[in-house]
C-alpha cells in the first residue's frame, strides 16, 4: 500500500488505480461522515489519513478508506469551544419584612372597608386603634386592627390601611377572588 496522506484526492484515486486496486472510499477528516463524489467535486481535497497504512500488503480486492479536507482546510480537526453552560437562575429572595399576622380582640371593629367611620376599641396586641371605615358595626365582635395583604375583602374598589400604615386597596386577582393589595394613591 502506497502512502497516499497529504495528496489530493484525485492522485490518490491514480495511483491506487495504477495498482489495480478497487476503488477508494471517501470520508469527511472530521466528522468522519462518507463523502458522495457525485454530489461533489473530491478532485482538489486532501488526504488526511488512510486505510491499510502504508507499507501494508493488500490483496486487489482489499477496500481502501480515505479521510480527506477541503482545500486549505487543515487535518486536525478545529477545537470547538466548549458550549457556554448556562446560568443558574437566582433563587427567589425571602422577603425581608414578611406580613405579621395580627390577633383579633377588642370591641370594635375598625380599618378594612370604606363607610362610615366609627372608633373601635383597644386589642390584645397593645396598638390602639383608630376609625376609619368600618361598614356599620360598631361593638360587640371581634375586631381588627387593619387590612392584611392578600387577605380577602369586598367590595372591589374599597380602600384600606394596613396596621403598619401602608394604603390597600381591594382589587380583582386573576384567580376572580377579591384581595387587599397595595395601593397608590
Amino acid at each position: 500500500m502506497p502512502d497516499l496522506v497529504g495528496e489530493r484526492f484525485d492522485d490518490a484515486s491514480s495511483s491506487l488505480g495504477e495498482l489495480g486496486l478497487a476503488r477508494a472510499v471517501p470520508f469527511h477528516a472530521h466528522t468522519g461522515k462518507q463523502l458522495d463524489g457525485e454530489a461533489r467535486d473530491l478532485a482538489a481535497w486532501q488526504v488526511c489519513r488512510q486505510q491499510p497504512d502504508s507499507g501494508t500488503e493488500v490483496s486487489r480486492w482489499t477496500r481502501v478508506s480515505l479521510w480527506l479536507i477541503g482545500p486549505g482546510d487543515p487535518c486536525t480537526a478545529p477545537r470547538r469551544s466548549p458550549k457556554p453552560k448556562p446560568k443558574p437562575k437566582p433563587k427567589p429572595k425571602p422577603k425581608a419584612d414578611p406580613e405579621p399576622s395580627y390577633g383579633t380582640s377588642g370591641s370594635g371593629t375598625t380599618g378594612g372597608s370604606t363607610g362610615g367611620g366609627s372608633t373601635g376599641g383597644s386589642s390584645s396586641t397593645g396598638r390602639g386603634t383608630t376609625g376609619g371605615g368600618s361598614s356599620g358595626s360598631s361593638g360587640g365582635g371581634s375586631s381588627q386592627e387593619g387590612a392584611r395583604f392578600g387577605q380577602s375583602c369586598s367590595p372591589v374598589g374599597a380602600t384600606a390601611t394596613t396596621v403598619d400604615g401602608r394604603p390597600a386597596k381591594c382589587c380583582m386577582g386573576k384567580d376572580g377572588l377579591a384581595r387587599w393589595g397595595y395601593y397608590s394613591g
